[in-house]
């Protein structure tokens, strides 16, 4: 019998630049690398693999006109972002090679009874799903197939019922194997960047997932992490760890990114950056390293941070909140770090030189505009980064659950998004919405930060305060605030414009210079706003000096070249001493007021000059509009 294609289909949206994540290459990686290499490699001459390949959906009628023309196994690992990329692909492979095997995979294939036998009934095309690891679940297939002894033409005649961990149809029901338990060796597992799996093609790219270790002791509702492995971490091999960063240095990868649950629990942890930091210091690879952070301040989680920030390696500390509501946290069985301790974090970072960046989500159950409203003020007041996820409701995590809905009185919209529960109306939630992407424009992006710090220190006016006022009034009374109409129409975008619903993404073309051509005239607009909505006329040479030099961060078309704006009072220094404080909440009794001081001025040192104003909010943690300079906080 001739070799039956085995094709891993890494499909996904089209990436931003050379960022082919969202393909979900790295787990097809790992399955046809253990497969290859399954039982001493018997399956090697059964099988003809298909190469790892990430394609964007832009693709997708050539990739299948270029298949052979005969039936094989076509493999799919879906999440929230290609799964239906994943669907429209297998359809039309059933289509084409009907005796196909269409196996698929991943967190966003339901693994609960019902929600599977719904699954399968919406996608009459799916053959078999694999629940939790794939590895050997996929191996062990491929060997029933070679052991019942089927050619391509006979795919449909397999008998799985040997093999733990599926889901499948058969004579129109859906049946289920027994559960497969976790793997907890996974020296079994060979490494698809070092046994060449992406070699044809990832040199020179942006960024590249690495696993140290699986597994998650946390049980959050809107999580499927902790849902699907809620037991021990089990640990892959320093070896094979330190071969992958290896591997990205060869490569010249930009970044890389671990995707463990809790990077920094371990004490190996600080080991395997140390070794990064000097592969970066002797070959200049990789330029960033990205992870998500254990959930409790341990003292290597504090020294991975430093060394990582003294190496030029990250700009950002991230510490795990999603909110600081007690009621929101009991609804979604999230156990926050101790608001002791998180201060604690944030105080070091700061005295260190570190940007604290937190992520916050929108749509828990028991959140409502005010809570959403107090956790944006509580990160500004602290100086951390809000990064803004909306909650989706993913098919395995707890929240899925039909009886936590109910009790919770949990809706989801056709993006599978939480759009209300028993605390919030739709209305509300697009209120929450509003606010988050005005945070995301005002003070992450950088266009009123410094000036919204300022009028709360110095004239009491809370920033969120302000910025919940402003989305209320510029929707009744776009006449008396037509810049800000225009802002909150073009640039915050109606039905969510330009951006990725998920991750409260914002975007806009080169019409935005509106406003970055003239900054003067919106500001002159939102002090006139402040005086009239909020009693607060502010005027003098410090309210110019902070204004002046929230303009100058901004980006303009043009040249690059390094700018000094003088202005009457010495705002980066008062920046440069708020940067210091723990938070602004207390301020010392010798901080000296902006009024105060003698003249200064910003420094733009050179950057990339700009041929347009159109923007993508990619940077998750960082605020990428916003010019580099020594007023920075």
């Amino acid at each position: 019998m001739s070799a039956i294609h085995v094709h891993p289909m890494s499909l996904g949206p089209p990436s931003f630049g050379d960022n082919d994540v969202f393909s979900a290459f790295y787990p097809l990686g790992c399955l046809t690398a253990f497969a290859k290499t399954y039982q001493d490699g018997r399956l090697r001459d059964a099988f003809a693999f298909g190469r790892v390949t990430p394609t964007p959906s832009t693709r997708l009628t050539e990739t299948l006109d270029a298949l052979p023309r005969e039936p094989g196994v076509f493999l799919f690992s879906s999440y929230v972002w290609n799964h239906d990329i994943n669907m429209a692909f297998a359809k039309a492979v059933k289509e084409r090679l009907p005796g196909s095997l269409v196996v698929v995979g991943g967190p966003h294939v339901p693994r609960m009874v019902t929600p599977s036998k719904e699954f399968f009934a919406r996608h009459p095309y799916v053959d078999m799903a694999a629940r939790h690891e794939g590895e050997v679940t996929l191996a062990e297939l491929l060997g029933a197939i070679s052991d019942q002894k089927l050619d391509a033409g006979g795919l449909s005649r397999l008998d799985p019922t040997g093999i733990a961990g599926l889901t499948y149809r058969r004579n129109g029901d859906v049946e289920r194997t027994p559960d497969r338990g976790r793997n907890m060796d996974l020296e079994t597992y060979p490494s698809p960047y070092t046994t060449g799996e992406f070699d044809h093609w990832l040199t020179d790219r942006r960024y590249i997932p690495l696993e140290t270790n699986r597994g998650c002791p946390y049980g959050c509702t809107f999580c499927d992490w902790g849902a699907a492995t809620l037991s021990k971490i089990a640990r892959f091999s320093m070896d094979r760890v330190l071969a992958e960063v290896d591997f990205a240095v060869k490569h010249r990868i930009h970044t890389i990114g671990f995707c463990d649950a809790n990077f920094g629990v371990l004490r190996r942890d600080l080991d395997i950056v140390r070794y990064i930091i000097a592969a970066h210091q002797k070959h200049g690879y990789p330029r960033d390293v990205g992870y998500t952070n254990a959930k409790s301040a341990k003292s290597q989680l504090l020294d991975i941070v430093k060394e990582l920030r003294n190496a030029g390696l990250t700009r950002a500390a991230q510490i795990s909140m999603q909110t600081t509501d007690e009621t929101v946290l009991r609804n979604v069985e999230r156990s926050n770090i101790k608001t002791s301790e998180y201060r604690k974090m944030i105080a070091f970072f700061h005295r260190e030189g570190i940007s604290p960046v937190s992520d916050m989500m929108l749509g828990l159950p028991g959140q409502t505009f005010q809570t959403c409203q107090r956790d944006l003020q509580f990160f500004f007041d602290n100086k951390v980064t809000a990064v803004l996820f909306a909650t989706s409701v993913m098919p395995n995590a707890p929240m899925a659950d039909p009886a936590y809905q109910e009790r919770f009185r949990i809706t989801v919209d056709a993006d599978g998004m939480v759009e209300s529960t028993y605390s919030f109306t739709r209305e509300d939630y697009a209120r929450m919405f509003e606010l988050c992407l005005a945070y995301k424009l005002f003070v992450k992006l950088g266009v009123l930060k410094y000036f919204l710090y300022y009028a709360q220190i110095e004239h009491g006016l809370p920033a969120m305060g302000f910025l919940a006022r402003w989305l209320e009034k510029v929707s009744v009374d776009a006449e008396s605030y037509p810049i800000s109409a225009r802002v909150k129409r073009d640039l915050l975008g109606e039905g969510y414009r330009g951006g990725r619903k998920d991750w409260l993404m914002l975007a806009w073309g080169d019409d935005a210079g509106f406003l970055f051509d003239d900054p003067t005239a919106f500001q002159r607009e939102i002090l006139a706003f402040i005086e009239k909505e909020h009693g607060i006329a502010l005027s003098g040479t410090a309210v110019e000096a902070v204004l002046a030099a929230n303009a100058a961060v901004m980006p303009k078309k043009g040249s690059g070249a390094a700018e000094t704006v003088s202005v009457p009072h010495d705002v980066a220094g008062y920046f440069g001493d708020l940067r210091r404080l723990p938070d602004v909440l207390e301020i010392p009794a010798d901080f000296v007021r902006l009024s105060a001081r003698a003249p200064g001025e910003v420094r733009v040192p050179a950057h990339a000059a700009r041929a347009s104003y159109g923007f993508i909010d990619i940077e998750l943690t960082t605020g990428a509009l916003e010019l580099p300079s020594n007023l920075a906080i």
